[in-house]
This record gives C-alpha cells, structure tokens and sequence, in this order.
C-alpha cells in the first residue's frame, strides 16, 4: 500500500516537465535528477507489481495528481471514488474505517468536558475560528468546559501553521475562562501522534461534543473516533473531503458559515444526549473488525478479475487506522524519525523499503 503524499512524490517528474519550457537553464541539472529518480521509481515499481497488487490510499485528494497508472486498486471514503482519475479498482474504505474497539461508549466514564477539539495546528483546520466562537459562546453566559488538543511538530513554519495559536488563547481569555477552556498543546519532543489511543478515547467518553473547524478533511480518524464513542459532531455543512461520509442530522450539527458556528455548537452540546444515540451501529461502517472482513471480500474480487484466488491470509493487517495513512511508524524500517509520519518521501526511504522487501 503507497499513500497519496507517496505518489506525489514518485510522480513528481512529469508535473516539472509539463513547465519545462519555463524553466532557466539553471534548473537543467535539477530536471534531469528528478527524470532519472521518476524512472527509477516508476521502474522499481513495476518490478514489485510483478508479485504484489499494489494498492493506493487516498486519505486525501492532492490537486493535479494526474493518472496514478502503477496502482491495481484505490482505497478511499465512498465519496472520494468519482474524484478519482481512471478506472482502478476501487475499496470504498480508508484508514479511519478501521478504528479499533478500544473507541467506543464506556457509561462508566462521566462526561466533564462540553466540548472536545482534537487538531493539527495547520492553518486549514481553522483553530483561531474555533476560538473565536468560544469567545462568543462565554459572551452570551455559557460556562462550558472545553479541551482543545493540539500536537507539535518540531518544525511549525508561520506560512502553514497557526504559529500565535498561544498567544491568541492567552489574549482572547481571561485566567477565569481559561479555568473551564484547557489549551493542552503536546511537546514536540513526541512522537507524531504524541497521545495513546487509550488516552485519547478517554478524552472522547468524558466529552458532550466533538468538533472540526477545518473546510476541508480526508477520511478524517477523530471524526470515526467520536462517533464511535458516542459523540455528536459539530463540523461546516460544506465540509469537503470524507469527513462528513457518515454524518447527517442524528449525529450531528452543521454550521452554514463560521460567525454562526457558536449557535450549532451550544445546540449540540445542550441537546448532546439526543444526538448520535446508536453509535454502536456506525461499528458495520467504521469498526476494524467488521472493514477488515469487508476489505477481505474486495481483494477476493480483485483477485478473481485476474483469474487468481485469494487465500484470505494477510500480514501486517493490525493498526490499520494508522497504518493505511503512514501514521504507525514504529517497527518501520524505512521511518526517519518519531517525529514524523512514515511516508516513503525520499530516495534514501524508498531504497529502505526495497531492501525490507528482499530481505521479508
């Protein structure tokens, strides 16, 4: 399995020679290594096929990614498969449909916070619009709890992420306020994940409501996290991507524009014990157990459309919620570091790769 951010990067040659002619006679060496590296990719890659399927994990659509021609199948949301080029193969199932049991309702947890908000600091995921709808939420006189969790990474440059996000909580909050809204931002000596999924659906179960202010989402792992805990969502009602595959208006509450977001978010939370009162249905969707038996029945048909039959063994089929993403690096031999996802994006990591094959 390649992710998407991969084939960027084994595709990255053909985008650089469609500008060609608009580049200096400076960037001639620079042209020609990104030739001899896409060749070496793509070359590579057809050897491998010669004795796996290989398949592609869309978490995200990139722009422009053009025809993915070395992939036997797609992975993907439901709603990711008609803005998918070519006539591949496609698994309506991506990593966050593999959440493991350890999301779901525990009653023996009491609910502490109203509001529980698990987010990147990337200046897409909107984190300064949240806060300025809590500002407001506290304006009209409701003292609700919120926990807002955010990761670090070791490089968070101002161009793309939310570099102020502290000084915003500290100026926007008062010491009273910040007693109900708790701002837990993780160190950057963590790893990319920086919390244990025992941790996190703590946080989940002792939360009212759950949401995402970013305009655009993958196949979003928190939001079949929460729904499988038991949580409402509060997200964008244009919200673009997989985020809102399995949402509608038992389970959630959808805001028209960002300045009006507080109104949905004191609707969910009030009412939160009417919402997404059957979360243990959504596990026939989003359960690990239940896609993995599922992702089984496709990969037979895709065998039997070229004449093979699937024994219906699989290895390293544990984790998927992260490992279909690139987010389990542990145990990964090509991985650079904890701090970072595990994303064959270098030349170094995909000669890694090829040797962990030969050698297993």
């Amino acid at each position: 399995m390649f992710t998407h951010k991969e084939a960027q990067h084994f595709l990255s040659q053909p985008r650089l020679f469609h500008q060609w002619k608009k580049l200096p006679y400076v960037r001639l060496n620079q042209y020609l290594t990104l030739s001899k590296r896409h060749h070496f990719y793509l070359e590579t890659i057809e050897a491998i096929r010669q004795h796996y399927w290989i398949g592609m994990h869309f978490g995200w659509l990139p722009e422009a990614i053009g025809q993915v021609d070395f992939a036997d199948f797609y992975m993907g949301k439901p709603s990711m498969r008609e803005r998918l080029p070519g006539d591949v193969f496609f698994i309506p199932l991506d990593g966050s449909c593999f959440t493991p049991d350890i999301f779901s309702v525990n009653p023996t947890i009491p609910k502490y916070w109203d509001i529980l908000c698990i987010s990147r600091n990337a200046k897409f995921k909107n984190l300064d619009l949240l806060m300025q709808q809590i500002r407001k939420i506290y304006d009209l006189g409701y003292l609700y709890k919120v926990l807002l969790i955010v990761p670090s990474l070791k490089v968070e440059s101002s161009r793309s992420h939310l570099s102020n996000i502290a000084d915003l909580y500290y100026e926007m909050f008062t010491e009273e306020e910040r007693e109900r809204f708790t701002f837990l931002r993780l160190g950057s000596d963590l790893s990319v994940l920086g919390l244990s999924q025992t941790q996190l659906s703590l946080f989940y179960n002792s939360s009212k409501v759950f949401t995402l202010f970013s305009q655009v989402e993958g196949g979003s792992r928190v939001v079949s996290e929460a729904l499988l805990c038991g949580l409402p969502l509060v997200v964008k009602d244009d919200l673009a991507g997989g985020g809102r595959d399995f949402l509608n208006s038992e389970n959630s509450v959808q805001f028209p524009s960002f300045d009006k977001a507080y109104e949905s978010l004191i609707e969910a939370v009030e009412n939160y014990e009417n919402l997404n009162q059957r979360p243990e249905k959504l596990t026939e969707f989003l359960g690990e157990e239940h896609s993995l038996e599922v992702f089984k029945d496709y990969l037979s048909k895709l065998y039997s459309s070229q004449q093979q039959q699937f024994d219906g063994s699989l290895i390293n089929a544990d984790r998927l919620n992260l490992r279909l993403n690139a987010h389990l690096n542990e145990g990964v031999a090509w991985k650079t570091d904890r701090f970072t996802v595990a994303d064959i994006v270098s030349q170094d990591q995909f000669e890694a790769f090829i040797s962990f094959l030969k050698y297993h």
